[in-house]
């Protein structure tokens, strides 16, 4: 989610800014709720924040391997905060790491 009055960061600074505040979180749900429920409402929500990141990147970059490779330089990789080394890339496939 952003909008237009946020500051540009990178996709792992803005992961890391979130687990500092959620870390926490997490754990004061697993003493109120116990572990169990807790996780289930973690997977839940993270599996509809990825479903919803993929939604975004494919509307900005496209569905390709070629926009598969921009996302993961341009956005995983984006502002030197991730080295993405390509490993091998066709029409067909895509390796990084």
């Amino acid at each position: 989610m952003s909008t237009d009055d946020e500051v540009a960061i990178s996709h792992l600074q803005r992961r890391k800014i979130e687990g500092r505040v959620l870390l926490p979180f997490i754990q004061t749900l697993i003493g109120k709720i116990g572990r169990e429920a807790a996780l289930e409402i973690l997977d839940a929500t993270i599996n509809k924040l990825a479903v919803q990141d993929g939604d975004n990147w494919q509307a900005q970059f496209g569905s390709d391997l070629g926009s598969l490779r921009r996302v993961a330089q341009e956005v995983w990789g984006g502002g030197g905060s991730l080295e993405v080394d390509v490993l091998d890339a066709s029409d067909t496939h895509f390796r990084s790491m």
